[in-house]
């Protein structure tokens, strides 16, 4: 049998809120793609909190201002 491998690109998982806001704000995605895999999954983690696109739109404006403790 052959193994079956899980994708731990954290982007390959990335949350469709995140994924449009990082979208929309090209210097956080920037950010995001440049830190380490254990930041990007606990930013992830982190969206599961968030309740509407305008929290989203903050929160990926903190990325960018390295703001997030991640």
């Amino acid at each position: 049998m052959s193994e079956i491998k899980r994708n731990t690109d954290p982007l390959a998982e990335l949350p469709e809120g995140l994924g449009m806001a990082l979208a929309r704000n090209f210097p956080a995605m920037e950010r995001f793609g440049s830190l380490p895999e254990a930041a990007k999954r606990q930013i992830v983690e982190h969206t599961h909190q968030i309740g509407s696109k305008q929290e989203m739109a903050a929160f990926v404006q903190q990325i960018t201002e390295g703001k997030t403790s991640f």
